[in-house]
């Protein structure tokens, strides 16, 4: 027994460091692709008319299921980061990062500055209460006036907050925190729990209290303050968020979603979705919302959804096991299944056969059902009898000549009754096997189910309806009123009253009155039906051969088609219940579907909705009149039992495209469609590519304005009179601009005229002052020429020249006569070396330089020389290198990189700095006006750069800053390529 037990020991140990997750993958939804006002999400609501708000780091928004809508608020400019919206019956005020409040009204004239986050809003007793992140606590009043502030406790740090029923929890960094409202309508501390403890998300039910502790779950008692921790050694990732509701815990981490069920003090989880993408999943918040769906707020990936209620799926490879016939929980928290290759055991998102070596005996054995036993469970085969699972986890055989088991139940003594295909009821007493059929008048021995309500052992009984066996006496009792049915399935109310399914009349409701029949043709097209439950609200589910439905007195009937989720038919009587918690199992041919039957079920029927630009249609075949549009956006929604709205859509347009056309998401658009009647396909399927629904929307489009007649004959009025208005103002224009250019040409003319007469006193001057005396040389020079004066080949070689100097003397008095002629710029442009400017600025400056002990890099070999006005040139350098210096950051040694380089026409100049550094997003694009300043610890004007700027533009170029504050500053000047005049 002992190795037994150390064996069991290291098997939980692998189990647990393994942490191998075999549950069903969540269905887990993108809502927001593509949207990236909605990719910081921080809290979740569901306001009073049914849409979801949801607070981001760039406002408020709402969906209504197909749009997003951005809310008005009061604060979006100052403060566009939303971190918390109001819990209670009104849902109006938001909280921002920047600690203000708003009305999600647009008309609200409320103005509350908290200064500092908002952890919280509440509202209860007509009042108002804002929770700082800090400890501090704002009380409005019913007209949202601040009343008064307070300090929780101090040097307090509060994480989240909750309001359920009339009190107020709060997850704090000095433990649990429960408030509630005084007579005197204050705000009073009730208790404190988990004292001195970091609490960091909190779930709050009318089951339990829940809390994360050091990534830890606890259950916390109310009125004891005792702790519970739970077993959650599978889950993965720092715990981020918690919600909990009846027998569900739905835990958002650092890694992913996990959906675990609660039994008491036992945990097992029920489905996962981990890691979105082989990436973190950075979860901030997870919402429950009124109808069971679980919302995820996440950090940078946007808004997610768990459509509920969720249905999960175990197939027959995760199992270990085939066409599953028998489930039942073992041990609080193990589910023992029963299939076509023996016993499987499910324990926490794992297989865990290798704790039962004894199944050994049952391995590829078809089990047929597991029941409850008083020493455990009992197990019945098709060809191997009945077995005993005992509490030592031993499997043994204790009946061994039964064969076509059907059904086991145990009656108060511990005393087996069994049921079979062909050989009717057995009992197992007193380790004996008595054929309890040969001493009854059963008409048939085909026995199916079989049902103990106190002393009265009900049975399935072939074609013959169902009867039962008084346990006191042991007579058998058969209706004598029931109708000719083959019943399938049964389930006996504690008063006798029986609910049956049938094959080919429905449900089946029988007492001592009487029957009556529940016609299912109208939902699924026929009466047919195999399985049967009654959950503890009283509500029927029940199966055919592949589908789910479900019927109350109040919501009536509702189906689904569950195989086509999960490619699986489900088998006859292949059901289990677990009560304490309302859930359901079903076997199936391919493995084992199980979902809470407590959730909220508020489909009524399956519907496929659409929506036209918005606005939704529920009624499908009439043509929709719409005006025309250059696009339509046309959105879908698919909602049966399952309400899962997240399926795979296409669409056809009749006589147009051919084949179906695949659409992103439950949306397309269609972008100039024309006008008419168009009769739009519209096909939703799973996954799977299984079709779900076939729709025709029909659009009746009318014709576009500029098609009618009467657009015709406005336009023509409106031409006519656009001509006869141009034509006026137009000779107006002409008038005025004619007499606009007889004066231009008139100054113009005196301007030229002026000019005129200079230069012809300049041309007069030059001829009569050098003209004359040129002439002169040359005429002596020819006269020279003509005597050979000349002879040696030195004089000869000067007289030349000096002939040569005298022609070319006359040449540059004629050009010069010329160049006079132009007008002079005012601008100088130079060919300027960059490196020698720099290195005067450096000597300029080297004091400065030398007192920074600043080190200072230069590149000037991609680019050195440029044209362009040089004391324009010297200034930018001079200002760009003494601010990098005057600057500087004094807590690292300073560091300028500059360096040259060419793009086009343009010589760039580039100095990079890791000083000071500026805040340019609150510089409101003043950074080169007059007189401003970033840093005021420095001497300085504020004109440098608005002068530097002024000098670039001016010549054609332009300015770049990047900077941070804290890092440094790159000016890139961008300096055009001047021409030299």
């Amino acid at each position: 027994m002992r190795h037994r037990y150390i064996i069991f020991f290291f098997q939980l140990l692998f189990i647990t460091l393994s942490n191998r997750l075999i549950a069903q993958d969540v269905s887990m939804n993108r809502l927001s692709e593509g949207n990236d006002d909605l990719n910081f999400v921080y809290d979740m609501r569901v306001s009073n008319d049914g849409k979801l708000l949801i607070a981001t780091d760039h406002s408020l928004f709402q969906f209504d299921g197909f749009n997003y809508k951005k809310v008005n608020l009061q604060h979006d400019l100052t403060a566009p980061f939303v971190t918390s919206i109001e819990q209670g019956d009104k849902s109006e005020l938001i909280g921002h990062y920047k600690g203000f409040v708003s009305h999600v009204s647009a008309e609200s004239s409320l103005s509350v500055n908290v200064k500092g986050k908002v952890a919280g809003i509440v509202s209860i007793a007509d009042k108002h209460f804002v929770f700082k992140q800090d400890g501090d606590c704002l009380e409005l009043d019913k007209d949202y006036q601040l009343v008064k502030t307070k300090t929780l406790k101090e040097n307090l740090i509060i994480y989240e907050v909750a309001l359920f029923g009339e009190e107020i929890f709060m997850a704090t960094s000095n433990g649990l925190l429960i408030f509630s409202i005084n007579q005197n309508n204050e705000l009073q501390l009730l208790k404190t729990l988990s004292k001195d403890s970091k609490v960091e998300s909190i779930a709050v039910s009318k089951e339990r209290l829940l809390a994360v502790i050091n990534n830890r779950i606890v259950v916390i008692s109310r009125e004891s303050g005792e702790e519970r921790l739970l077993d959650l050694s599978l889950l993965k990732g720092k715990i981020k968020s918690i919600v909990s509701k009846d027998h569900r815990l739905v835990i958002g981490t650092s890694v992913g979603v996990y959906d675990y069920f609660l039994n008491g003090d036992k945990t097992f989880i029920s489905g996962a979705k981990e890691s979105h993408l082989d990436e973190a999943f950075p979860i901030t918040k997870l919402y429950l919302s009124p109808d069971g769906t679980v919302y995820v707020g996440t950090y940078g990936l946007g808004l997610w959804a768990i459509p509920s209620p969720t249905y999960y799926y175990l197939s027959n490879k995760e199992l270990g096991n085939r066409k599953i016939s028998s489930v039942h929980l073992f041990e609080g928290n193990m589910f023992v299944v029963g299939g076509q290759n023996g016993l499987s055991f499910y324990l926490n998102g794992a297989l865990v056969n290798d704790y039962f070596p004894s199944a050994i005996n049952l391995e590829n054995k078809v089990i047929t059902v597991i029941s409850t036993h008083p020493e455990g469970l009992v197990i019945g085969t098709e060809s191997h009898g009945v077995w005993l699972l005992d509490t030592t986890r031993e499997i043994k055989q204790i009946v061994s000549n039964v064969r076509s088991i059907e059904d086991i139940v145990s009656d108060s003594s511990g005393n087996l009754w069994i049921s079979t295909s062909f050989e009717g009821l057995y009992t197992f007493s007193n380790q004996k096997v008595s054929h309890f059929s040969k001493r009854s008048n059963f008409s048939r021995n085909d026995l199916t189910k079989l049902k103990l309500v106190e002393d009265r052992l009900w049975f399935i009984n072939g074609d013959d309806g169902f009867g039962y066996v008084n346990l006191k006496d042991s007579n058998l009792v058969i209706p004598t009123n029931l109708p000719p049915v083959k019943v399938m399935d049964f389930e006996v109310t504690e008063d006798h009253e029986v609910w049956a399914t049938t094959q080919g009349d429905g449900i089946m409701n029988y007492n001592e009155n009487g029957y009556s029949f529940i016609n299912l043709a109208d939902v699924i097209g026929n009466n047919f039906a195999n399985t049967l439950i009654i959950d503890t609200t009283y509500t029927i589910w029940l199966t055919n051969q592949n589908t789910l439905l479900r019927w109350n007195e109040n919501d009536r009937l509702s189906a689904s088609t569950l195989d086509l989720y999960f490619e699986s038919t489900f088998r006859t009587a292949a059901n289990y219940f677990l009560k304490e918690s309302n859930w359901v199992y079903y076997g199936t041919e391919e493995g084992l579907v199980y979902f809470d039957a407590s959730q909220e079920y508020n489909v009524s029927q399956n519907s496929f909705n659409y929506a036209v630009n918005g606005k939704l249609y529920k009624e499908l075949g009439d043509s929709i009149q719409l005006s025309y549009k250059d696009q339509f956006k046309i959105s879908f929604s698919y909602a049966d039992l399952v309400r899962n709205p997240f399926l795979e859509f296409s669409y056809i347009i009749k006589g147009g495209q051919e084949g179906w056309i695949p659409i992103e998401g439950n949306q397309f658009v269609l972008n100039g469609i024309g006008y008419g009647i168009f009769d739009i396909q519209v096909r939703a399927s799973s996954k799977e590519g299984v079709v779900y629904n076939l729709n025709h929307i029909h659009l009746d489009i009318s014709k576009p304005f500029w098609l009618q007649l009467w657009f015709y004959v406005l336009i023509f009025l409106f031409l006519a009179s656009a001509v006869y208005l141009y034509t006026r103002i137009k000779v107006r224009q002409l008038r005025r601009r004619n007499i606009e250019l007889t004066r231009l040409v008139t100054l113009r003319t005196i301007e030229i005229t002026q000019k005129n007469k200079k230069l012809e006193q300049f041309a007069y001057a030059v001829s009569h002052d050098l003209k004359n005396p040129v002439i002169n040389i040359i005429g002596l020079v020819e006269i020279l020429e003509q005597m050979d004066l000349f002879k040696e080949d030195q004089s000869k070689q000067v007289f030349d020249m000096l002939g040569t100097s005298s022609r070319q003397l006359d040449r540059l008095v004629k050009g010069l006569m010329e160049l006079l002629k132009a007008q002079k710029d005012e601008n100088t442009i130079t060919t300027n070396s960059i490196s020698e400017i720099f290195t005067e600025v450096k000597q300029a400056i080297s004091l400065q330089i030398s007192e920074s002990d600043a080190e200072i890099s230069t590149d000037f070999s991609n680019a050195n020389d440029i044209n362009f006005n040089r004391t324009y040139l010297y200034s930018i350098i001079y200002n760009l290198t003494s601010n990098a210096v005057k600057y500087r950051d004094p807590s690292r040694p300073l560091k300028i990189d500059i360096s040259t380089a060419i793009d086009g026409d343009f010589l760039i100049f580039k100095i990079k700095d890791n000083g000071l550094g500026m805040d340019l997003h609150n510089s409101d694009g003043h950074l080169f006006k007059m007189f401003q300043r970033f840093h005021d610890h420095v001497e300085g004007t504020g004109v440098g750069l608005h002068l530097i700027n002024e000098m670039v533009e001016s010549a054609g170029g332009h300015i770049d800053v990047d900077s941070e504050v804290g890092v440094g500053s790159t000016f890139t000047v961008y300096l055009k390529q001047m021409g030299i005049k």
